[in-house]
């Protein structure tokens, strides 16, 4: 009887496993596409409204607070353009354009820094904690405005986002602080109606000038 000598066949095993690592390294592509996908689509930012939502680094309105009548300004300190992924989608991705604001409301943390994001069908508002809270998506929902008169004129397609929450840890127990927004893709926030954790108006700040760029 004839005997398989065991050195070849632990080397016949290792070509084995070295042929299947090399064969599933060529079946994804460099963005970690499996090879599932028939072909990888980036998701482009093609709506003229959210567009013109991509401000550039150096944008900033000033807010006037007419419950304290002060003054504070919502400035746009930096900015990204990427490809992410999508969560219920492996084979394609979405252009993400990120720009980093400053200065909600000086009172609290958690509203001196935010994110404005823009994908091609919504745009998000967020901080670390909230990554999630949608200020508008491309069309006509239930907070849109044909006109509206804010502060001392009037502007056209205004989306009103209903309740944003930002949330922060104080001592262990949450403490969530609301914002209303009001905003247009021309002309960016228009007013915010600020809420503290006990859903007390601490703050509504009409926009009384603004410089954008893109």
């Amino acid at each position: 009887m004839k005997h398989r000598n065991p050195h070849y066949a632990g080397l016949a095993a290792i070509v084995l496993i070295s042929l299947f690592i090399a064969c599933k390294k060529k079946s994804e592509d460099p963005q970690g596409h499996s090879a599932a996908c028939s072909h990888h689509v980036n998701n482009l930012i093609k709506d003229p409204e959210l567009q013109k939502c991509m401000y550039g680094q150096g944008s900033y309105w000033v807010c006037l607070d007419s419950l304290t009548n002060t003054y504070d300004t919502i400035a746009a300190i930096s900015q990204k353009k990427y490809f992410g992924s999508i969560f219920d989608n492996k084979c394609d991705s979405n252009e993400v354009y990120d720009l980093a604001l400053k200065g909600f409301d000086s009172r609290y943390a958690e509203l001196q820094k935010c994110r404005l994001s823009v994908y091609p069908d919504k745009v998000i508002l967020s901080n670390d904690n909230n990554p999630q809270n949608v200020l508008f998506v491309n069309s006509r929902q239930a907070g849109f405005h044909d006109s509206l008169f804010i502060y001392n004129r009037w502007y056209k397609n205004v989306y009103e986002s209903g309740f944003i929450k930002f949330s922060a840890g104080v001592n262990n127990y949450p403490k969530t602080i609301k914002i209303n927004c009001f905003f247009s893709a021309a002309h960016g926030f228009l007013r915010n109606d600020i809420y503290d954790p006990n859903d007390q108006l601490i703050a509504r700040k009409f926009v009384t000038a603004q410089s954008i760029s893109h």
